[in-house]
């Protein structure tokens, strides 16, 4: 889950691959976004509010959106391993992802 830097919209990761995107006043979904291939365990919005960032874990952790067109923009693939958090730096140039494999 993450507030959005206006303070105004909520997103949320589901374990049913999708992300949610609340209008905080109403308290109801603005939009929903899909693609992920496993559950959601991380955001970020960044700090000018244009983009957000979601992981999931399994192959093709990482995807950031566009929220003024709703599409997604790039998908990051950090290989086999799972995404448990990620962080734009406060450019939104930048997106730090920590990338974690089980051991066997």
């Amino acid at each position: 889950m993450q507030i959005h830097p206006d303070g105004l919209i909520l997103g949320t990761g589901t374990s049913t691959h999708l992300i949610r995107i609340w209008d905080i006043k109403t308290k109801t979904v603005a939009a929903e976004l899909s693609g992920h291939n496993g559950p959601v365990t991380s955001m970020d919005f960044s700090e000018n509010g244009y983009y957000l960032a979601t992981a999931s874990l399994g192959h093709g952790g990482v995807k950031v959106w566009d929220l003024r067109k709703l599409s997604e923009v790039i998908e990051l693939d950090v290989g086999d391993g799972n995404v448990y958090n990620i962080k734009f730096d406060f450019s939104g140039q930048y997106l730090a992802v920590a990338v974690g494999k089980t051991i066997k």
